[in-house]
């Protein structure tokens, strides 16, 4: 995928945020919630914030 891309353009619903936030912060013991999804504004974004914050 594109890591620059626009997440709002990705079209994910706000079930799909929910289970997507709930898979990542079981995966790298985070507590972020599908709201938060709108810090993110690329893929990018979000993995950078992972990769600095997984527990």
């Amino acid at each position: 995928p594109d890591v620059d891309a626009q997440l709002g353009d990705a079209g994910i619903s706000s079930v799909d945020a929910v289970a997507f936030f709930k898979e990542v912060n079981e995966a790298f013991n985070l507590s972020l919630q599908a709201e938060d999804c709108l810090q993110f504004k690329t893929l990018g974004t979000l993995a950078a914030y992972i990769d600095d914050n997984a527990g």
